[in-house]
């Protein structure tokens, strides 16, 4: 929903859309600038976020545990010179309930040995904090596919600077 305060220039937005239908739910997110004097890095933060969200996409496979799904994106994250900075990783899409909520640092019981299965339909939403401190996400739902995941969403990866 809108919110009343003014978006100084050069501030970093991290949204995220919800949209249900008929019950179904899932989500986006991206990290935005608003207009220029923002972090220098904003560019390069977001452009490692959309990668490591890509090499995640083409990594995942059924057969594989959320598990070994988080364990690989730090490592990612690491290999790009950031470091996690999420929360929630796995997100879940469907009817109803929001959960599981997973992430690097978040799971509750069994939740890491969960296996990947054609069908799954869940948000990947990668955070990641720069050693400047700048932060960017970059999230799409997916599909675990026989042959792999695939991405739902359409926007281009890339950084968004809107003025």
């Amino acid at each position: 929903m809108p919110i009343p305060d003014r978006i100084p220039t050069g501030a970093l937005v991290s949204q995220e859309i919800n949209a249900r239908l008929q019950g179904y739910g899932a989500q986006s997110n991206h990290t935005i600038q608003v207009g220029d004097g923002g972090p220098v890095d904003y560019r390069d933060a977001m452009r490692a976020a959309t990668a490591v969200y890509g090499e995640m996409a083409a990594w995942m496979r059924p057969g594989q545990t959320v598990g070994d799904l988080c364990e690989h994106y730090v490592g990612l994250c690491e290999k790009a010179g950031a470091a996690d900075a999420s929360g929630v990783v796995v997100h879940t899409n469907g009817l109803g309930s929001d959960y599981p909520r997973i992430g690097p640092r978040m799971m509750r019981g069994n939740e890491a040995s969960l296996v990947l299965q054609p069908g799954m339909t869940f948000t990947f939403k990668p955070v990641l904090k720069l050693a400047s401190g700048t932060r960017a996400q970059f999230g799409d739902p997916l599909t675990i596919t026989e042959s792999g995941a695939r991405r739902l969403g359409r926007r281009p990866m890339e950084p968004i600077v809107v003025s």
